[in-house]
């Protein structure tokens, strides 16, 4: 039991032996460097690039709605004429309407006298 003991005991000093080594190790403190810096630099590279696709998006639906605005203007005006045009033509039809209706009783008027 005894031996079992010491042997875990070396194990354990073994195992950490080997994460010190390991944590202080140039080479494993320089790839943990680089790896922190690439990820330092890709999330500037993320987030510019995330601010450059929000800020083209905006000027999209900016120069979208002018563009609407432009062509619904003279649309609209356009709609806005033929709207009047239209309701003094019914107006109009509807004065000779009516003018024909009096000729009609004056004509029966007259026949009804003769």
């Amino acid at each position: 039991m005894a031996q079992i003991m010491r042997s875990l005991r070396r194990m354990e000093e073994r195992w950490d032996n080997l994460t010190e080594a390991y944590h202080t190790h140039p080479l494993i403190r320089q790839t943990k460097r680089k790896v922190g810096y690439y990820a330092w630099v890709g999330s500037v590279y993320f987030l510019v690039g995330t601010g450059c696709y929000l800020f083209a998006l905006n000027v999209m639906m900016l120069i979208n709605k002018e563009r609407k605005a432009r062509l619904e203007g003279p649309l609209l005006a356009r709609k806005q004429r033929d709207t009047v045009a239209a309701q003094e033509v019914l107006s109009a039809v509807a004065a000779l309407e009516k003018e024909a209706d009096a000729r009609e009783a004056m004509n029966q008027q007259r026949q009804e006298r003769n």
